[in-house]
């Protein structure tokens, strides 16, 4: 049913992404840092929305402001002490379109 009728569904979702910490070593107290930034996702459907005879649906995702360095953590590796930059943040979006009957 849903392959001859997919949903129309209003997004506008915008989330933290999370930060990930990687470890030299399990030992170790340095750490590769990613920050992921931000991901916002948002739809517009537009078309002939009561007769369903063609309707398009545009869908942007964005991940926003990502970074990548280095850093180190506390001794109960519990908080990040402090980063340096790798990479200048990074952002790129991804638009759909799609015909949806």
């Amino acid at each position: 049913m849903l392959a001859e009728h997919p949903p129309r569904i209003q997004l506008d979702v915008e989330l933290e992404a999370p930060v990930i910490l990687l470890p030299q070593l399990s030992t170790s107290r340095n750490v590769v840092v990613l920050v992921l930034g931000r991901l916002v996702v948002n739809n517009q459907i537009t078309g002939d929305k009561k007769n369903s005879i063609l309707i398009l649906d545009r869908m942007e995702v964005k991940l926003l402001d990502m970074k990548f360095g280095i850093g180190s953590v506390d001794l109960d590796a519990e908080k990040l002490l402090g980063t340096c930059d790798i990479l200048q943040p990074l952002s790129f979006n991804i638009t759909i379109h799609r015909y949806v009957t």
